[in-house]
């Protein structure tokens, strides 16, 4: 069976990143999942991940999974965190900033932003400063 996700460190530019690959629909449990076995020998407390969703329907919610996600970066000693996600459409666009303003609202030291290629994810990622 094949995994409904891939992962593996990246380090260009002088910038490591976690890049993820979703294959399919992921829930949250796949998420967890994820980054449970990425994050098991993270020692940083601050975190880049570039997301290709192109090939994923994601079906995470709002406000209990996006707490469920943060809490176990917090958990795995995450403190400040930013996301790029590689999408193939523009429905991201609206969830990109639904959920920046949850993590606005209570505080969380998490972002994210779409892109629509892995070349302006990866450029982003290389330039903000955490």
């Amino acid at each position: 069976m094949k995994t409904i996700y891939e992962w593996v460190w990246l380090n260009e530019g002088g910038t490591e990143f976690l890049y993820i690959k979703f294959n399919g629909t992921e829930t949250l449990e796949d998420c967890l999942d994820c980054f449970a076995e990425a994050l098991a020998d993270y020692e940083g407390s601050h975190l880049k991940v570039l997301v290709d969703l192109r090939l994923s329907e994601n079906t995470l919610g709002y406000n209990e999974d996006m707490a469920a996600l943060y809490n176990s970066f917090m958990a795995a000693g995450i403190k400040t965190g930013v996301a790029a996600l590689i999408v193939a459409n523009k429905f991201y666009e609206l969830k990109e900033k639904i959920v920046n303003e949850y993590a606005n609202v209570n505080k969380q030291p998490f972002l994210i932003k779409s892109f629509g290629n892995f070349d302006a994810a990866q450029a982003w990622l290389e330039t903000y400063k955490l």
